[in-house]
């Protein structure tokens, strides 16, 4: 029979219990348990620590385009820099402006109407022409040639993203809670329920359900940011780690390592009947095929490191600037290949001409000169701007006069 309790409220587990992941989806994680939490409490921690640790690294994700555990795309970051247009940035590197007002319909100093139209891509200005027509009560039988009057003056823009900055606030809000509570499961699929749910763990529950800080001074959770490369060779230096052990006195520990870069040291429990026993869970952000869960692999860390952990003025920043400057590198160099593709694929459709086949000899000089041209404004950032009844289209063999 199956008489398991929920180890942060204690209520009975039922056989349907959802998923729990023990390192965050959002983190990368893989591995799940249906044994050790209830729903109700993996919805609470959901909406609640769980969400907080997810949105603290965010922006990294965005940038370094790191997928979840279960192959999800990085979320969009929504950026307002002070010195340009608004945009949303997307994991691929590509940007989506934020336009204020699509159409603007209005009247010159004479009462002539005026159009102002602000489209983000060859779609989207179609719709809008389209809604300008009706807008404006052009006769439907005009509505081609209207179309057409309005495309001789429209012009693509491609402008650099406006630079921003955003800073990661690790282990803020809940986050903290999240990271205890993934250790608390490991430590639970190691050695059981019932040894977590005693009431030797009442006060890292406590902290993990309620915020409730735990009242021994040695049991203030730290801060490390100390090199580790125990997992480098087989996940990367950015490994994200969970790891749980006691020594031969029975006190838990708990080591909660993000990105390779910041780790935090929990207590879990002074006096566990459960000694010299690890488990660990490693898993490499940027391959999330790549992980590993079980105490076979616990050695990786030991409760002598874990426990040597400097103070907070003690603490070096360098590594951890290090471990993100690897992700942003790692990011940077993915945009950068998206876009140089985006430009490939991008001409191609230009010139109505299948990705992968062979250009048509006529075409190459102008094919050639499409993307050399596109590629130098891509690597010296500078801003582009072409007529948009001079850009190629599908089936025109590169000629300009299709939108005549």
């Amino acid at each position: 029979m199956f008489m398991n309790q929920c180890i942060l409220c204690k209520a009975e587990l039922t056989l349907n219990e959802k998923p729990e992941h023990i390192l965050l989806d959002a983190l990368g994680g893989r591995a799940t348990t249906k044994e050790v939490i209830c729903s109700a409490c993996n919805n609470e921690m959901g909406s609640g620590p769980d969400k907080d640790l997810a949105e603290s690294v965010a922006s990294l994700r965005t940038i370094a385009n790191l997928k979840s555990g279960s192959r999800k795309k990085a979320p969009s970051l929504s950026v307002s820099p002070g010195n340009g247009d608004a945009y949303e940035l997307h994991p691929t590197g590509n940007t989506t402006p934020k336009i204020q007002k699509a159409l603007d319909l209005g009247q010159d100093e004479d009462g002539n109407p005026t159009l102002s139209i602000s489209a983000r891509d060859e779609q989207h200005l179609e719709n809008l022409l389209e809604a300008a027509a009706k807008a404006l009560a052009v006769p439907p039988e005009k509505h081609d040639a209207f179309k057409d009057m309005v495309r001789k003056d429209a012009v693509v823009k491609s402008t650099p993203a406006a630079a921003f900055s955003s800073q990661l606030a690790l282990g803020s809000k809940k986050s903290l809670e999240a990271m205890a509570k993934a250790c608390l499961v490991l430590w639970a699929k190691l050695i059981g329920n019932s040894e977590v749910c005693d009431t030797r763990y009442d006060e890292i529950r406590d902290f993990i359900r309620k915020s409730k800080q735990p009242t021994s001074e040695a049991k203030n959770f730290g801060t490390d940011t100390r090199p580790f490369s125990g997992s480098s060779s087989r996940f990367g230096e950015n490994a994200n780690i969970v790891w749980v052990g006691s020594n031969d006195q029975g006190a838990v520990r708990g080591y909660f390592r993000l990105y390779g870069a910041v780790g935090w040291t929990f207590c879990l429990c002074e006096k566990s009947e459960f000694r010299n026993r690890s488990i660990v869970l490693i898993s490499d952000p940027l391959d999330q095929s790549r992980w590993v869960c079980g105490e076979e692999h616990g050695h990786l860390l030991n409760y002598e490191w874990v426990g040597e952990r400097p103070s907070y003025d003690e603490i070096d920043w360098d590594e951890p600037k290090r471990k993100f400057g690897l992700i942003m590198a790692h990011g940077h160099e993915q945009m950068l290949e998206t876009a140089f593709d985006t430009i490939v694929r991008q001409s191609f459709d230009d010139f109505g001409i299948e990705e992968g086949a062979s250009v048509p000899p006529d075409m190459i000089e102008k094919f050639s000169s499409r993307l050399a041209h596109k590629f130098a404004y891509l690597v010296t950032k500078q801003p582009y701007e072409e007529p948009y009844a001079t850009k190629p289209r599908a089936g025109s063999q590169g000629t300009n006069d299709n939108e005549t």
